[in-house]
């Protein structure tokens, strides 16, 4: 009776654990840049939202620390808060929605984000990057860059 007791109390434990990753390690390919930086993602699901930090290898201080909220279907990073538009990116099998803030200002910032997966792209001033989970050449780079504001040049349009 006590190991069943210690058992369901284990199976118990497990279940109602929180999903972590730690120590994923991203390649942040910059537009500007042919070469990679390298980067590690933790993430950690809670009820009422995903947290996504990423760092640099060298650096444990957070680079960039996003929150999904689940409910709300909503990014909140640093003190921005970016809705999901219409635009949707979706290279391979894996759809990523685009997020950006409602305010209009001089340089809006686009994040290309899968709940899944985490932040894909972050588009904005001066600033165009990839975070991707495998290494790709320039070529590719260039390829998905090109997918990624064609998709949301369309909502540009409309």
């Amino acid at each position: 009776m006590k190991k069943l007791i210690v058992f369901l109390a284990l199976i118990f434990s497990v279940i109602s654990c929180d999903k972590k990753e730690e120590n994923v390690p991203v390649f942040l390919y910059n537009i500007k840049s042919d070469f990679p930086e390298n980067y590690m993602l933790n993430s950690e699901n809670q009820n009422s939202f995903i947290q996504f930090i990423y760092s640099t290898k060298a650096d444990a201080v957070p680079k960039i620390d996003i929150k999904y909220v689940k409910e709300k279907k909503l990014l909140l990073v640093g003190s921005d808060t970016l809705f999901p538009i219409k635009s949707t990116f979706k290279p391979r099998n894996t759809e990523f929605k685009m997020y950006q803030t409602k305010q209009k200002r001089s340089h809006i910032t686009t994040y290309v984000f899968n709940e899944e997966y985490g932040l894909f792209a972050s588009l904005g001033f001066k600033s165009h990057q990839l975070f991707l989970k495998d290494s790709i050449s320039a070529i590719e780079k260039e390829t998905i860059f090109k997918g990624i504001f064609i998709e949301l040049n369309k909502t540009y349009l409309e």
